[in-house]
């Protein structure tokens, strides 16, 4: 989506958007991971995990959540 006008259609959608979220975030965590030295094996259950947050998130809908440090 590089154009000025607004998306429609699909681009517009809460899914579309929350797999663009979750693809820039994946990719953020891969180079955090490369980064620290680490490999991280990526599950179905992580993305599936994660694309949920991203709709939520997109929805309005998700509750922020402690980190623990």
């Amino acid at each position: 989506m590089t154009s000025s006008k607004p998306p429609s259609g699909i681009e517009a959608s809460a899914e579309f958007i929350a797999y663009q979220l979750l693809m820039y975030t994946l990719q953020i965590e891969a180079k955090n991971a490369e980064a620290a030295g680490t490999t991280h094996k990526t599950s179905r259950n992580y993305v599936l995990d994660a694309y949920t947050d991203c709709l939520e998130a997109v929805k309005g809908k998700r509750e922020r959540r402690v980190i623990a440090r």
